[in-house]
């Protein structure tokens, strides 16, 4: 695994790559509260399965810094994935994306359907599903309670206090009986320390939720179409962010192909399981590469 920076959307992206460039690319996204660390063990499967691989600092992480636009919403983000496709020199790539990552994923592959050769989404289902079933699961609403920081003036301190206290309690309470690896938070903990991270990281929250008409409007547009890529969805039985329920009928959300299974996990299911991820993954990509969009003609 090497450091890299790619220039995208106005941004200088840092992340970490492998492979020859010769390969065909997997982009792979992290979410909140996390670093594109947590998904080495992905990037090293897939690698050995044949890809090259990139995973970035999301904008507003780490060393990619705030965004100088201050745009943080699911259509910036998908943009941001398409724009680190093309900088990667690819025209298509396998995207797998968790938590946030995933939201990007979505994004990506309804802005731009052809470039996302197979999209792979970790503990969030697609948000036409997630809407639909979350009016039917009042429990939700107090797993989400978190992301009202995003709201709140004093959020950014809050997630900082008594050493990121509340990054350790998320970690452990959306992945029950589950022991996070205390050097992974650490690394975590490190990201958030970067200037302008904890602000960016909850920024996220308040774009997706924001009472302004359009932008209400533009989330909807790139998260609630029906997915043309063929999509994977994996969620967790026993997520403590985003329960189990909100995937039912998930697969009616995708026009493509599509596979949805919840596993024996919790919400870091890539972390818990990585092995048995990456052989669905991999599986997956390759029964399914002959249906990716045709790219159009330069």
């Amino acid at each position: 695994m090497r450091t890299c920076t790619l220039e995208a959307n106005g941004l200088s992206f840092h992340g970490y790559a492998q492979g020859d460039a010769k390969r065909p690319l997997a982009v792979l996204l992290h979410g909140f509260p996390d670093d594109p660390r947590s998904l080495f063990p992905l990037a090293d499967g897939l690698a050995e399965a044949g890809y090259r691989t990139l995973a970035p600092y999301l904008r507003g992480y780490g060393p990619t810094g705030p965004a100088p636009d201050g745009r943080y919403g699911p259509e910036a983000l998908g943009r941001d994935v398409l724009g680190l496709i093309r900088a990667a020199g690819a025209r298509r790539a396998l995207v797998v994306g968790h938590d946030w990552g995933a939201i990007a994923g979505y994004a990506a592959a309804n802005l731009e359907p052809a470039a996302v050769a197979t999209l792979v989404a970790l503990a969030v289902p697609p948000p036409r599903a997630l809407l639909a079933n979350l009016r039917r699961d009042p429990v939700q609403l107090r797993r989400s309670a978190y992301m009202t920081l995003g709201r709140l003036p004093g959020g950014a301190a809050l997630l900082r206090a008594g050493n990121y206290a509340l990054i350790e309690r998320l970690w452990r309470a959306w992945s029950p009986g589950w022991e996070p690896d205390p050097a992974h938070l650490a690394r975590v903990k490190h990201t958030f320390d970067y200037p302008g991270t904890p602000a960016a990281a909850l920024a996220y929250y308040r774009a997706l939720f924001s009472a302004r008409p359009w932008k209400l409007w533009s989330n909807a547009r790139v998260l609630t179409d029906l997915l043309q890529p063929p999509t994977l969805v994996l969620g967790g039985q026993l997520d403590g962010c985003l329960g189990s329920r909100l995937f039912a009928n998930a697969e009616a959300a995708c026009a493509g192909p599509r596979a949805v299974e919840l596993l024996a996990a919790g919400h870091w299911l890539h972390l818990e399981q990585p092995a048995a991820i990456v052989e669905r993954i991999s599986e997956f990509a390759s029964d399914y590469a002959r249906f990716a969009r045709p790219l159009p003609t330069l």
